[in-house]
């Protein structure tokens, strides 16, 4: 948008420009941002970026900081199932059902948005 241009001027000039776009929810972005400023050093992939972000956003679990409630909930959590009906699942389970999340849906206690996590699937599949 042109500087001392309103909204409405470029939209008149443009009915189906860049504000059509934004508004209607169509803009494409062609690419990730793949940097992202921590300081001065830039992150300079996506995974090194993806990595900052869970870094940052997620807190490390230690065990040692549990109240008795939330250890009596890890304890059980601890031991691995051999049950016949409950197999470990596979990556390539993990990533079909990802696929068919609703991307409309609100986030669960995690926060995470269905379009971030698949997003994430498919940027670091491991």
């Amino acid at each position: 948008m042109k500087a001392g241009k309103s909204f409405t001027e470029c939209g008149n000039e443009k009915p189906w420009g860049f504000i059509y776009k934004q508004q209607a929810n169509k803009l494409k972005i062609k690419k990730v941002i793949s940097t992202l400023k921590r300081g001065e050093p830039l992150t300079k992939t996506i995974k090194e970026t993806a990595q900052w972000l869970l870094d940052t956003h997620i807190l490390n679990d230690l065990s040692y900081e549990d109240t008795q409630k939330q250890g009596e909930t890890r304890n059980p959590a601890r031991i691995a199932s051999n049950m016949i009906d409950a197999p470990f699942f596979t990556g390539k389970e993990f990533h079909a059902t990802v696929k068919i999340f609703k991307n409309d849906k609100t986030p669960g206690m995690d926060l995470i948005e269905v379009k971030v996590l698949k997003m994430s699937v498919r940027e670091i599949p491991e």
